[in-house]
């Protein structure tokens, strides 16, 4: 297990402010931060059958996603190598080929090129020039994940303890069925999320009802090395929760019922989508499902609500920059000093 970050005492800023509106930085974070980092995508169990696909964003970036004929995941930049098309509009569906909408230039399930109307018959046309963009596509626990640089990680070092963590809990989909699935736009920068997700000194103010629940004393918060956020939570009825932050945007909460996954990306510079997925304990009653369904939804409510509420006051330039607390935020303390050494130098 990855060793605890010790912070010392010493007063520290926040970000600037304009990092949460800036377009420029939203550019520079597709391309240090979202282009560099596995990104969740979709669920497994979502590609039963060949030719079975999801075309989707991730930071703006269209991906398809689709099962070839030998039962393999591939992924592709959602872009015809002819002028741009695009292969599917956002959904799923079920294929034997992929098919740019716009002029009809058609690749197999392993993105060749294989019909290109009319421009075959040209002089001087090597189809085998034209294949899609690959991008790689790894699954894990259920969930599939994307990354833009084909000679990145592998999933598994990516993730690093999160997987030794996750054994300890009942498989997605495996031990615990798939009950709901929400895809949430928010008026906030991904970012005002993440400070926000990295810490557990809003509970009291913001979550009120999940705040009486916990037992504080005997939570513990720690920023680790590998880059995420754990939340080891401590019931007042003894019961045990486990949260995760992985920077930058994929969460994990693990409950005595339930486990919740989350990952949040930008859609413009200041607003943002929540991937929220849910599996629940096989025992539950459909009373008890919808009873934590409604109290884990209304802490994503409260949460956009508050970022929401952020996100107008930064851009009003009122505000420049604020000061962490060394005692409640080393988790947003290290989650923006982990945006910091991405796209500093970038920003110059």
């Amino acid at each position: 297990m990855n060793k605890v970050i010790q912070f010392d005492n010493q007063r520290v800023a926040t970000n600037p402010s304009d990092w949460y509106w800036r377009e420029d930085v939203a550019r520079i974070e597709r391309e240090c931060i979202f282009q560099k980092n596995w990104q969740l995508f979709a669920r497994l169990s979502q590609f039963q059958k060949t030719g079975d696909y999801i075309a989707d964003t991730v930071a703006g970036l269209p991906v398809i996603v689709v099962k070839g004929e030998d039962g393999e995941l591939r992924a592709f930049h959602n872009v015809c190598r002819h002028r741009a098309g695009i292969l599917s509009g956002e959904g799923q569906g079920n294929c034997a080929r992929l098919r740019c909408i716009y002029h009809g230039w058609t690749y197999d399930l392993e993105g060749e090129l294989v019909n290109a109307p009319q421009v075959m018959k040209e002089d001087g046309f090597d189809i085998s020039k034209f294949g899609l963009m690959p991008i790689r596509v790894e699954a894990w626990n259920g969930l599939v994940f994307v990354h833009f640089d084909m000679q990145c990680e592998s999933l598994q070092d990516w993730l690093g303890d999160i997987v030794e963590i996750m054994s300890h809990f009942p498989s997605l989909d495996e031990d615990f069925n798939f009950t709901q699935e929400n895809s949430i736009n928010f008026a906030a920068n991904w970012k005002a999320y993440g400070d926000n997700s990295c810490e557990g000194y809003h509970l009291p103010l913001i979550h009120r009802d999940m705040a009486s629940d916990i037992d504080a004393r005997h939570t513990k918060i720690e920023a680790r090395e590998g880059g995420y956020i754990n939340f080891d939570v401590t019931y007042r009825d003894g019961s045990q929760g486990c949260w995760i932050y992985k920077y930058p945007n994929f969460m994990l909460a693990c409950e005595k019922n339930y486990i919740n996954v989350q990952s949040t990306d930008p859609v413009t510079a200041t607003t943002s989508r929540i991937r929220d997925y849910f599996w629940f304990a096989p025992e539950c009653s459909e009373d008890e499902i919808k009873e934590d369904l409604i109290a884990s939804n209304l802490v994503t409510e409260e949460d956009k609500n508050i970022c929401a509420n952020v996100q107008r006051n930064l851009e009003t330039g009122v505000y420049k920059s604020g000061e962490l607390s060394s005692s409640q935020e080393h988790g947003t303390r290290y989650f923006q000093e982990l945006i910091r050494n991405d796209i500093q130098n970038k920003l110059g």
